[in-house]
């Protein structure tokens, strides 16, 4: 190397050798960065051609996806909270064990079996899953990507989630899934939500209602997306699809709904649903998910699924799940857990680790991850293609820049949420991603307490608003046109999210600023990172902050209203 080139810290002994190195600084060198990230996959394939390894037979495991002679390696957790350890699910034995998982017993080349599945409830009688694969192998075109029928391992979990009573009714009120990226967790989830809103005979002659939710709602679109094309082609068959801002679903024929909404305060009040379906639950807050999960209480069978990849622990909800299934595995009451993951003693770099993560398995694959192994920062590595849960503090930095609010200032800054009519309100939009109205509510001593409430759609925004009868209303002026807010007289605000956050930084200074505890704008704002620039600050997050730019304008609104008008 010459002075000025690029470089990196490289391994003398490759990762794929030696993971139990891959920390150990006597075992670095500098590279060319060139040169490493052109050797580093090299290196890892390597490995499986030297093995003999060709996509479909793997030294190391056995045909049920175990591991014949299992490694222990040093953790690289950097601070992640230790797993407990449990016993892995003995796969010959549960298949055993539920007369209509014989067929799976038998482990495809393609295929492994999951780490963690839930033993057989007391109460199953027979699954509806042969009914549903039925008709997902009839119905390929639902995917895109797809002209064959489901997977080995999507079989086997919409059998076991399906399963129900001497009654006809699903026995798994809770069903939880997770699995390393791209292994078809979208194709399962289309297929699902689709053959459910036709099973109105199945499920107590009611209308079937179910709801996606995603941490955006451009995430939540993606999955519905390629089943809107294929009902759409079926609209002589009595398909109804709507895609207006505000009203995306799908209708069946017989009147059941496939709806999606954003993970936001309020989502699913209003209605009675048959399914609620949360996408990557790592990045959903559990108290959305409660809130909306009474929605499920008058509905025959009804099934709340958390389906991720891990995550880190910004959320508990999918955690705290988990840990409910894994503590009643083997006698399980209401929540049914498939997990694919590898161990914790096991390293990120050991391809083995990828295998145990990935439920469909193949050459292509393995060379797309292995691709990743020197691209990736390890934590999200880890979380990404072993399916391992990290934690917030374990050195990854996904907000460059630094945080403007303080966790502990930001609790301090709390109050009770008052009643009575707010002295101003605010409504803001976010990209689609949905509305956050703010109500501003001036205090004895000056100050003022901020309630934020978030929406998917304007209407529901507009009647939250109409309900809380303040004397002035501010919106962004994207919204002033909307027709959701005719009715309501609006003064059309502008200004970015930098000024926003600059102003929320001097309210809070200041000590007039407190908030009711409202989760979405807390997120927004714990999240907002910044650098010094030469006017000030730059915001580097992307995240959304039109609960922040809502509650600064009420805030401000509702001082101007007590502040005495001058006199001359």
């Amino acid at each position: 190397m010459n002075p000025g080139d690029k470089w990196v810290v490289g391994h003398k002994i490759p990762q794929w050798e030696r993971p139990d190195l891959i920390w150990v600084s006597a075992n670095w060198q500098h590279e060319h960065a060139s040169c490493s990230a052109s050797t580093g996959q090299h290196e890892v394939m390597r490995k499986a051609y030297e093995a003999g390894r060709n996509g479909e037979n793997w030294p190391g495991f056995s045909r049920n996806g175990r591991l014949d002679n299992p490694r222990s390696f040093q953790s690289l957790s950097h601070g992640v909270e230790a797993e407990p350890e449990q016993d892995a699910t003995d796969w010959n034995d549960l298949c055993g064990s539920i007369e209509w998982m014989a067929e799976f017993r038998e482990v495809p080349q393609d295929g492994v079996a999951p780490r963690f599945m839930t033993g057989p409830h007391p109460r199953a009688t027979g699954t509806y899953g042969p009914d549903f694969c039925a008709w997902a192998d009839d119905n390929p075109g639902l995917h895109a990507k797809r002209t064959g029928g489901l997977r080995w391992w999507q079989r086997a979990v919409a059998y076991r989630m399906l399963e129900h009573d001497a009654e006809g009714e699903l026995v798994w009120r809770n069903v939880l899934v997770t699995m390393a990226r791209q292994c078809g967790k979208s194709w399962l989830l289309r297929a699902l939500l689709m053959w459910r809103i036709q099973q109105r005979d199945l499920f107590g002659d009611e209308d079937q209602t179910v709801l996606s939710v995603a941490h955006k709602a451009q995430t939540a679109h993606e999955i519905m997306r390629p089943a809107s094309r294929w009902a759409m082609e079926r609209k002589d068959l009595g398909w109804l699809v709507r895609l207006a801002s505000g009203d995306i679903r799908v209708e069946s024929p017989d009147g059941g709904r496939w709806l999606l909404a954003a993970a936001n305060d309020g989502m699913g009040v209003g209605y009675s649903l048959s399914m609620i379906v949360v996408d990557e639950a790592w990045k959903v807050h559990r108290s959305v998910v409660e809130a909306a999960d009474p929605a499920l209480t008058e509905a025959v069978s009804p099934q709340l699924m958390l389906i991720s990849t891990a995550g880190d622990s910004a959320s508990d909800l999918f955690m705290t799940y988990r840990q409910q299934a894994l503590d009643t595995l083997l006698e399980p009451e209401s929540t049914f857990i498939a997990e694919w993951s590898a161990p914790k003693s096991m390293e990120p770099g050991d391809p083995e680790s990828w295998r145990m993560a990935s439920p469909f398995w193949s050459t292509r694959r393995f060379k797309e991850i292995a691709d990743k192994v020197e691209k990736l920062d390890p934590l999200e590595f880890k979380q990404n293609y072993c399916n391992q849960w990290v934690s917030m503090a374990g050195g990854r930095n996904n907000n460059p820049g630094e945080p403007v609010f303080g966790e502990n200032e930001w609790i301090d800054a709390s109050a009770p949420t008052p009643t009575g009519t707010p002295a101003a309100c605010a409504v803001e939009s976010w990209f689609g991603e949905g509305l956050s109205v703010a109500l501003a509510y001036l205090q004895d001593d000056g100050g003022v307490v901020v309630a934020v409430t978030s929406f998917m759609t304007a209407n529901e925004a507009a009647a939250h608003i109409k309900q809380a009868g303040a004397p002035s209303v501010l919106c962004g002026k994207s919204l002033a046109l909307d027709p959701a807010f005719a009715q309501i007289p609006l003064t059309p605000k502008g200004g970015t999210s930098k000024v926003a956050v600059q102003d929320l930084r001097r309210l809070l200074d200041e000590g007039v600023f407190l908030h009711d505890g409202s989760e979405s704008l807390a997120e927004q704002a714990l999240a907002a990172r910044a650098v010094p620039s030469a006017d000030g600050i730059r915001i580097r997050s992307s995240a959304r902050l039109d609960a922040v730019k809502a509650a600064v304008w009420a805030c401000a609104a509702a001082r101007a209203a007590q502040e005495p008008s001058a006199i001359y």
